[in-house]
Parts: C-alpha cells; structure tokens; sequence
C-alpha cells in the first residue's frame, strides 16, 4: 500500500511538472514582433500608394496589408487533385502578420505556404516543398510548410491587382505607446479602423496565465511561513531572523519563477490628475474585446489565440495539481532530499519531452525543490 502512495505522488508531481512546462512552451511560441493590426471596415487595394505616402514621414513605419478568403479551390494538376482552403493574400513582410511561419516577402514572386495536411492531401508522400499548386487560373511554388488543423495557404499578393485588403499590420518594435502609434498610422492615411490589437496582448495574457501557478505557490509559502513566525513572536531576535530568511527566499523564488509585473504604458494615466482615465480605458478595453472576439478569427489571430487557450489550460490543471501535492509533509532531510532529488530527475525528463518550442528549463528544473526546501523548513521548525 505504501508503495502505491509513493507512485501515485511521484505520478502527480511529474505530470504537474509536465502541465507547468507545457504551459511555459505554449507561451514561448507567442513571438511577440511588436506587431499591431488595425481592422479595417472596408478594404483598402493600394498598397503602393499607402507605401509611399508613408515613405515620405519623417519616421516611416512598416506595415503589411492582408486579407483571406474562404473555400478557395486549389488544384494540383500533376496528380489530379483538389482542395478546398482558406487562402490569406498579403502585401509585404510576412513576418510582421505571421511571425512564427517561414517569411514570405514580396519578393517571392509566385512562392506561397501551405499547411501540412494540405499538402499530404495534395502531393500524397512526395515532398510538396518546390512543387506548384493552382488558385484562380495562376499557379504558385511552394516555398514552406507548416502545421495547422484547417487548410490553409498563405500567398503574396502584387500592388496592381486590384485586391483589397482589409487588415493592415504595423511594425512597431521598440515603440512604447503602441496604441498611439498606430492611431497617429490611421490618422495620417484615413484610415477608420473599428479595433486595433497588438501582439503584445496575447503575450500579457500568456504570461499572467504562465506565472499564475508559480504566483500561488509563492503566495502560500509566505503564508505558511508567516503563520509559523507569528507564533515566535513572542521570541523576536528569532522572528526577525525568520523575517529576513523569509526575505531571501522569497527573492531566490521569485528570480528562479522568472516573476515581474509591469503595466502598458497605454494603461497609464499622462497626468495622475486625469480621474476620468481608468474608466475611460476600460470602456474602451471592453468595447475592443467584444469586437474581436466576434470578428472572424482569420490566421494571424487565430495562432496566438489557439497557443494562449493552450497555455491557460495547462496552467489551471498545474494549479490544481498544485493543490493537490502540496500537504504531503516531508518528516526527515532524507525525505526532503529523496522528494526533491525525485522532483529534478522528473523535471529533467519533462523538459527533453516534446513540447510546442524549445522550454526554458530554469523555473521548471528548480522551482518544485526550492518550494520542498522552504516547506521542510518551516513545518519542522527549522527555518
């Protein structure tokens, strides 16, 4: 019976470990390139003009003008196959719309990308890099693959088609006031954007929901910790001395989890005699998330949202695993240094699992025996 204890704890704490860097993974394929996307309510079809119009500032700003269409057929002729898919036609830097795909400039001509089961479909088990697919009577080489649940192609449209774009992404890296750059973008061009999102807010989001499970670890230790020293209150030489190692830890904690918190700059009033501002934001905040959330979850948003629900969930069942292996009471320092020798050869083990991106291995190698250590100590009177 001891036994089955024993591995049904050490199975615990391996997969709160693997949630807890699935969590960290998922958020690592956020790239956040500074980007921000203006939605358009009608589209706009010169790029060459907007281009060089910006071109005449005295700072001009990068941008990619994008759209996509649904049920596109495309063919390979060579083998006699069809498919339908979504097909988003971009001009510019793919990079900045699609940061985590291979780029795709304006330069590549008649190049395009295509999603992995597309092209299976398409192409069977021949390699599809270098081969031609056909959409609307032109036919375009394909240039890179990448993983995506539904058919998709992304391809570069040219200036003088005549298409008409109704997402434009700006590069804003470095730019503090993201929000305000992007107004003074529209503003220059005429432009009447109904919502502007940035990279960034689904990075914050990933973040929060990452640090989230480190947070009510430290969170609960403190507490633990502060209980314990109220009752040697009564002994304040030895309460201050567990003040100041309660310090120290939590500092160690806190730069081993990675934590910071930091507002927008959007989020910060430019005079603190501005009462209105908070509400103001707010209401503005709320009314842009319900836009975006019932507008049509085209690529480019679609593959930060998909990673940030993946790593929200991952971090709810590590918190809830948490609450789960966090009362077994370690008695001896053998028990201390068998549980938390046990908790780096799992950590170990989860990090060289595959995970949606390389994981930085720090906060999940460390975190779990640093969190034994301070436990031992303050429930066995040590610390």
């Amino acid at each position: 019976m001891r036994v089955i204890k024993r591995v049904a704890k050490a199975l615990l704490l391996f997969l709160l470990l693997l949630c807890f860097a699935m969590s960290i993974g998922w958020q690592e394929t956020l790239q956040d390139n500074g980007s921000v996307t203006l939605y358009l309510p009608e589209g706009k079809n010169s790029y060459d003009i907007l281009y060089a119009s910006e071109q005449r500032t005295t700072a001009p700003v990068a941008f990619t003008m994008w759209q996509q269409q649904e049920g596109q057929v495309i063919e390979n002729r060579e083998l006699n196959r069809t498919k339908r898919a979504s097909v988003m036609t971009l001009c510019g830097d793919s990079t900045l719309a699609l940061p985590s795909l291979p780029m795709l400039l304006p330069s590549s001509g008649r190049g395009c990308l295509v999603d992995a089961q597309t092209c299976y479909d398409l192409f069977g088990d021949l390699s599809p890099v270098g081969g031609t697919i056909l959409l609307n009577g032109q036919s375009y080489i394909i240039i890179g693959v990448f993983e995506w649940p539904t058919a998709m192609v992304v391809r570069q449209g040219t200036s003088n088609s005549g298409e008409t774009y109704d997402r434009i992404t700006l590069g804003l890296p470095g730019t503090a006031n993201k929000a305000q750059a992007a107004d003074e973008f529209a503003m220059r061009h005429g432009l009447s954007p109904i919502a502007v999102v940035s990279m960034g807010q689904w990075t914050a989001v990933a973040g929060f929901f990452v640090r989230l499970f480190p947070l009510v670890m430290l969170i609960w230790l403190l507490f633990a910790s502060f209980c314990f020293i109220y009752r040697k209150r009564e002994t304040p030489v030895i309460a201050g001395l567990l003040v100041c190692g309660t310090a120290v830890a939590t500092m160690i904690f806190w730069r081993v989890a990675g934590l910071s918190f930091s507002l927008p700059v959007e989020l910060l009033p430019s005079r603190w005699s501005d009462f209105e501002f908070w509400a103001t934001t707010f209401a503005q905040l709320k009314e842009q998330f319900w836009v975006l959330m019932l507008l049509p979850k085209e690529l480019p948003q679609a593959m930060p949202m998909i990673a940030v629900l993946h790593c929200v969930a991952w971090s709810i069942l590590a918190f809830f695993l948490f609450v789960l292996c966090k009362d077994n009471k370690l008695y001896t320092c053998r028990e201390l240094a068998i549980n938390a020798g046990l908790s780096l050869f799992l950590a170990c083990a989860v990090v060289m699992m595959a995970t949606p991106s390389p994981v930085e291995g720090t906060p999940v190698l460390f975190l779990y025996p640093i969190f034994l250590v301070w436990k031992y100590f303050w429930e066995n009177g040590q610390f």
